[in-house]
């Protein structure tokens, strides 16, 4: 994680103008997330998503994260991105990972 920090760090001011931001904090979430620390995950990949170059809006990656994320923390969010995510890249981001995020959503699909 201190590389993809340091990396971030290394970007011109203001950060979320730099499209190589959203990667730097989707790789950070990523880790968290993997390490169970969903809201450090949550906070970044909010970064990643608000970046002004657009990159991350319509990421479906970002999205599903994001999802995931507000599912392990009980917002009420979780729903939108986890759907928003589907509806850009289909079932198949999904299957890498615990199909309880899917199934959250099976139902309104």
């Amino acid at each position: 994680m201190k590389i993809w920090q340091k990396g971030l760090d290394s970007l011109k001011k203001p950060i979320n103008l730099q499209s190589e931001a959203v990667w730097f904090y989707t790789s950070i979430a990523d880790a968290h997330f993997m390490l169970g620390n969903y809201e450090k995950a949550y906070e970044c990949l909010i970064n990643a998503k608000s970046n002004v170059s657009g990159d991350g809006l319509f990421n479906p990656f970002i999205l599903m994260r994001l999802g995931q994320c507000c599912y392990e923390l009980n917002d009420e969010n979780a729903k939108e991105y986890l759907l928003r995510a589907y509806m850009l890249a289909g079932k198949e981001i999904f299957e890498s990972d615990d199909e309880k995020y899917f199934k959250y959503i099976e139902d309104i699909i």
